[in-house]
């Protein structure tokens, strides 16, 4: 029994040395949560100077993953991004609606929370301005959060949008939702990267500190990127799910909801050819919204109609690597117009 124990011992110490040797090795090769960050950068800029500023927090929900933090305040290019207290994008503003007040929430990922524009010229703001024109006492709240997906949109909404005694619920849905994965945040070193190792998620929350972990996330990823890419059939059935689960939130407590509908986008001249491929999750949403009978505005149409370039923060078709087509303030105020078209009918 003693020999037995001190075997044990010795390769637990082993085991224990070898994993040091592996962390100190991979350390002095150059931390991975630094490619990580750089592969943030790279996609969107502004969104890495964001993060680094600590614009995130990481949530104990494994559903929610990270959220905004509150009282963050930052400028990226030129604009401004602040958080308030409830952890929405923009001014203060009560959780106990006022009275006389009508409220809308938007939900959505990095194109509702408005990357790449100033907090007067989100699409939340512009539909509030829209509709207020007609319905004064209207309040549109900001739920956006870079990063999210359709399921922790769903969470966000019945955690604590639904405490915000909502009027209607828009849901704005982009083609990269269809993932079933998702990002995973770290608070320590600011980094956001796809972990889709199989182990529990307060786990992983620790494990990331280690730059050796941090390595096998990244292989892991490397080696499933294909799984990771939106469109495909074998995250359509968890997404469909995540919509039903909107719809029947909604639908019991009795609140209007509506759908975007916003399609992959690239240049005008793929959103304009019926058989591109990146049309099929648009195709899917727009045949699970017909079934389901739920609002639905695609703006499929609306974009490919006009040279859709001129609506990107950055879009340079020399340089594919230079295109950010998140939306910039005119592209905002053009959505802002087509979903007050299609929401001011649902609201009471």
């Amino acid at each position: 029994m003693r020999r037995g124990l001190r075997r044990a011992f010795l390769a637990a110490g082993g085991l224990a040395g070898a994993l040091g040797a592996g962390e100190i090795a991979v350390r002095l090769a150059g931390d991975p949560r630094a490619v990580l960050r750089e592969e943030v950068r790279r996609l969107s800029p502004v969104y890495g100077r964001l993060l680094e500023g600590g614009l995130l927090r990481r949530h104990p929900d494994p559903e929610r993953r990270f959220a905004l933090s509150p009282g963050y305040e930052g400028e990226a290019d030129g604009k401004r991004y602040r958080v308030n207290a409830l952890g929405l994008r923009g001014a203060e503003v009560s959780r106990e609606k006022p009275r006389g007040i009508t409220r809308a929430l938007l939900l959505g990922d990095s194109f509702v929370f408005g990357l790449g524009v100033g907090e007067g010229e989100t699409i939340a703001v512009r539909l509030e301005e829209e509709l207020r024109a007609r319905r004064p006492g209207l309040e549109v709240l900001n739920l956006g959060v870079p990063g999210y997906h359709t399921g922790q949109e769903v969470a966000f909404l019945r955690s604590e949008g639904l405490s915000l005694a909502p009027d209607a619920v828009v849901l704005v849905f982009y083609t990269n939702d269809i993932t079933t994965e998702g990002f995973h945040y770290d608070d320590r070193t600011r980094c956001l990267y796809n972990d889709l190792l199989p182990l529990p998620y307060a786990w992983k929350g620790r494990l990331i500190r280690s730059a050796l972990y941090a390595s096998l996330v990244r292989a892991r990823a490397d080696a499933l990127r294909e799984r990771l890419q939106a469109g495909g059939d074998r995250d359509w059935p968890v997404t469909r799910e995540r919509l039903d689960a909107w719809w029947t939130t909604l639908r019991d407590a009795g609140i209007p909801g509506l759908l975007v509908n916003l399609p992959f986008l690239t240049w005008t001249s793929d959103l304009r050819n019926p058989e591109w491929e990146w049309h099929r999750p648009y195709r899917k949403l727009e045949a699970w919204a017909e079934e389901r009978g739920v609002p639905c505005l695609g703006l499929l149409e609306a974009l490919a109609a006009d040279y859709v370039e001129k609506l990107y923060v950055r879009a340079d078709v020399r340089q594919p690597d230079r295109v950010d087509n998140h939306f910039n303030a005119e592209g905002c105020a053009r959505l802002a117009r087509e979903i007050a078209r299609a929401l001011e009918p649902l609201l009471p």
